[in-house]
Order: structure tokens, then C-alpha cells, then sequence
């Protein structure tokens, strides 16, 4: 019986390890065809750093470019420690030692999935998020996810950990407009990047994973809550004291409405239609390098600005000031 009972389990554990073999040898041809013309294009990091979008009107005569997103570029070196630890310490705390994938991180994001049935874990690193941005869509496939994989390995061994690091932090979208942290600072704080204090750091760091959602402007006591959340996390790992910790958890950082130019309403809503249409973000829209023609008619747009700004239709409310004014422009001779 004892006998019987030792070939069942010999013939279990072979079966297992054959469909372990099987699965894993799967896996393998499925990467390779899923991944086979998918190449690292290097200029792509390039462009997320210029944010090329060129805006026509109905003469296709030249409207805008880059002020859409801006192009204040700042070299890792010029940040302080604390400023890069906040965003390793949230987004990849593993950075410096993983090859591009974190495998305890994904293995531990697939388990919570499957117990869900959904994908609700990325685990994406930042090098995995710096490809995803520059290089594929935003959609949540088994295909999409082998393509960011090997190109995130491909990735680092093309770069050294702190080029990623500068192109990610110079790249990535902070909401209102502002892409990179150098952009971010001056539109929340009126500051350079490189003078960022620990809890601005860290509520930039936070603000990343929901610009719209941890927005400093108009949801700023999210925005603080998620702060003290990045500030925990750079405590836990060692990159700041607990009295740093303490201190400027209890602070509240002075943002600065409209600290940097705010892009046109107009040319911002140009953006968004663009990309609902050609359905990407306004992250991926910025590195396709492309000219948008639109029916803005320049002239009328001026002359309707001239208009608005003559004392003989400016109408002046309590405590005497303008009373916001619109203009509708009708074309009587079309039905």
C-alpha cells in the first residue's frame, strides 16, 4: 500500500513538472511573438522631453508649439537627494537594483490580480513607466505588458539608472498642464526644481499618481494627505529622519496659483479633443512630433481681443471691477 501510494505521488510531482515546463515554455513563445517587432526607439526619450506639438489655424498659419506643455529641462544633478529618494521611494523602491522588471513586485501584483480577477495591480517600475509613456498605449493587455517588458530591459542596458531616472522626472505628467518636475515646480511653487524643500518633494512625488485626483490647486487637502503618505514611505526607507518626517508632515506647503504661465484654455482644449480622437494622453500625444490644423480664424481672434480690452465695452461691476465678457460671432449669410 505504501508502495502504491509513493508512485502516485512519483507520478503527480512528474506531472507537475511537466505542466510547469509546459506552461513556462508557453509563456516563452507567446513573449516572443508578441514582442517580436516591438524596438527601443531612443529618440522617442527625446521628444518626451521637448513636447513637439504644433498647432495651425484655419490658413495654417502657425498658432503654437511647445508652450502647450513646456520645455524646462533640469539635469538629476541639480536635485536635491530628498527630491529623487521621494520618487523612488513611491513609485520603485527597488530601483537601483532591479534590471528594469521588478520581479517580487510583479509576482506579488499578479497574485493580488488573479485574486481579483482584474488588472488592478501594475507593479510597473520606473524604467517600465518611462517605456510605457515614450513607447506603447496605455491599455491594460498580456500583450502591451511583454512589450513593456522587453523594452524596459532593453532600456537598461542602453542607460545608466540616473539617465532614466533624469528622462522620467523630466517627462512625466503633474497635472495643470505641467509635464517634468522642473515645469511643476514653478507652476505649484514658483521655484526651481533644484530648490524644492522635503515636503514639496514629496507632494510632487504624490501628485503623479492622480494629477487630476491629488491636484495641490483644487484638491489640496488630498494632495497634503497623499504627502504625508510619500513622507511615511521616504521615513520607512531610511531617506529622511523622523523628525524630518515629523516636521513636514505637520506643515502645509504654500502653493502658488498660476506661479507659471497658464497654457490657453483654447489650445488646451484642442489638446483634449485630439486626444480623445485619436485615442491616446495628452503623455503620448506630446512625443508624436505632430502639427494640428484647426478653424481658428487668427484675425477675428485678434480683433475680438482688441475689442475686449477697449474701455468703451468694458462694463464695471461691484466695487468697480470688469465683469467678465463673452463675444458670439454670427456669419448672417450661412443658414
Amino acid at each position: 500500500m505504501q508502495k502504491k501510494k509513493g508512485k502516485i505521488f512519483l507520478k503527480l510531482t512528474v506531472l507537475s513538472f511537466c505542466t510547469m515546463i509546459i506552461f513556462c515554455a508557453s509563456l516563452l513563445v507567446f513573449f516572443f511573438s508578441a514582442t517580436k517587432n516591438t524596438q527601443l526607439d531612443e529618440n522617442k526619450f527625446t521628444k518626451a522631453t521637448t513636447y513637439a506639438v504644433n498647432i495651425y489655424d484655419q490658413n495654417q498659419n502657425y498658432i503654437s508649439s511647445n508652450e502647450i506643455f513646456g520645455t524646462n529641462y533640469i539635469k538629476l544633478e541639480d536635485l536635491q537627494s530628498f527630491t529623487k529618494n521621494a520618487f523612488i521611494a513611491t513609485e520603485d523602491k527597488r530601483f537601483y537594483s532591479h534590471h528594469g522588471i521588478d520581479l517580487k513586485r510583479m509576482i506579488g501584483a499578479t497574485v493580488k490580480n488573479i485574486k481579483k480577477r482584474k488588472f488592478s495591480q501594475g507593479a510597473s517600475t520606473i524604467t517600465q513607466q518611462l517605456i510605457k509613456n515614450t513607447h506603447l498605449t496605455q491599455e491594460k493587455t498580456l500583450t502591451r505588458k511583454m512589450q513593456e517588458i522587453k523594452l524596459s530591459l532593453a532600456l537598461e542596458r542602453k542607460l545608466s539608472k540616473d539617465e532614466i531616472l533624469e528622462i522620467y522626472l523630466n517627462s512625466i505628467n503633474f497635472g495643470n498642464g505641467a509635464y517634468g518636475i522642473e515645469n511643476a515646480s514653478q507652476t505649484y511653487f514658483s521655484k526651481s526644481a533644484k530648490d524644492l524643500s522635503i515636503g514639496e518633494s514629496a507632494m510632487l512625488a504624490g501628485v503623479i499618481k492622480a494629477p487630476s485626483y491629488y491636484d495641490p490647486i483644487t484638491k489640496n487637502k488630498a494632495s497634503e494627505k497623499r504627502k504625508k503618505v510619500v513622507l511615511s514611505l521616504m521615513k520607512d526607507q531610511g531617506y529622511i529622519t523622523d523628525e524630518e518626517y515629523e516636521k513636514n508632515a505637520k506643515l502645509t506647503e504654500k502653493i502658488v496659483k498660476n506661479g507659471s504661465k497658464t497654457p490657453n484654455l483654447y489650445k488646451k482644449q484642442i489638446i483634449s479633443e485630439v486626444c480623445k480622437n485619436l485615442n491616446v494622453t495628452e503623455n503620448q500625444l506630446k512625443n508624436m512630433n505632430i502639427d494640428i490644423s484647426t478653424y481658428v480664424n487668427s484675425d477675428l481672434s485678434e480683433e475680438i481681443s482688441a475689442l475686449l480690452k477697449n474701455d468703451k465695452y468694458i462694463v464695471l461691476g461691484e466695487n468697480q471691477k470688469p465683469i467678465s465678457s463673452a463675444v458670439i460671432v454670427i456669419d448672417n449669410q450661412t443658414k
